[in-house]
């Protein structure tokens, strides 16, 4: 898309040149009697435009999905019923280290931006399809659609899943599920 000047008239403009998208997806083994998981493959594929220093491309995609992975799994604030934050350190709240990621395994597709003058197009962007691809893996893994329970959170935690192993016709009242 062209960059457009914001009319105020119209309330529309374009500011953004180019548009990187990506794709990420993953795989989860899931202990029935815990709720802990493991995210055993995990496989980011992102077009940023011509990659002008691939390393740092590949640190983007990395540092990314890091952040992804921590919001989809572990990072979450808990609060009491007087709203007081329980989780105001790194003690209480588990930031994933390097250790434990998964192995990524990294694809590119290199598709140049007509609107820069060397093609490229945004990177720190592809963080958010993390989350989306743990918990389309654990939707898969917790059961047949309308059978099992429903991952309706953004992060889930590993008493989220035990908890959804547990009772899952709770989590089936809160969202409809249309079959075809």
């Amino acid at each position: 898309p062209h960059f457009e000047k914001p009319d105020l008239e119209r309330k529309f403009g374009n500011l953004t040149l180019t548009y990187a998208t990506q794709i990420h997806a993953c795989a989860v083994e899931i202990d029935p009697e815990t709720g802990v998981y493991e995210i055993v493959d995990y496989a980011a594929v992102d077009d940023c435009g011509n990659r002008i220093h691939p390393q740092i491309v590949d640190g983007q995609v990395h540092g990314a999905t890091a952040q992804a992975l921590g919001a989809a799994t572990h990072e979450i604030f808990t609060y009491d019923e007087q709203g007081n934050l329980l989780t105001p350190n790194f003690y209480d709240y588990h930031v994933p280290h390097a250790l434990d990621m998964p192995p990524i395994k990294n694809g590119f597709i290199e598709s140049e931006s007509p609107f820069t003058p060397l093609g490229a197009k945004g990177m720190g962007e592809g963080g958010g399809a993390g989350i989306h691809a743990v918990c389309a893996a654990l939707q898969n893994a917790l059961g047949k659609k309308g059978e099992g329970p429903i991952v309706w959170r953004s992060c889930n935690p590993y008493e989220s899943v035990w908890d959804l192993l547990r009772r899952p016709e709770e989590t089936r009242k809160l969202v409809s599920v249309e079959s075809r």
